[in-house]
């Protein structure tokens, strides 16, 4: 779960790179790099890490009332898991 939300706050670093390299300004000693809006971009970063932490909120919510019956196989039937109140 943390690299996902590090691959999110480097992103915005590696669109510029490809972006400067479709330019062709990228010199190998990177010195493009020393001009480039930093700021901007951690903070292009940091809202990707939230839009991402938002979205694990999101996808984990779900049919939580009651108390959670694991899957199990009974008589050679799976029976799938869920929920009872």
């Amino acid at each position: 779960m943390v690299a996902l939300e590090i691959m999110l706050f480097l992103l915005p670093f590696a669109a510029y790179g490809i972006w400067l390299a479709a330019q062709r300004r990228v010199v190998i000693d990177g010195e493009n790099w020393k001009s480039a809006p930093i700021a901007w971009l951690a903070v292009g970063g940091l809202v990707l890490v939230a839009l991402g932490l938002g979205a694990l909120v999101l996808a984990h919510q779900g049919p939580t009332a009651g108390r959670y019956v694991p899957a199990k196989v009974e008589n050679g039937q799976l029976i799938p898991g869920h929920f009872e109140k």
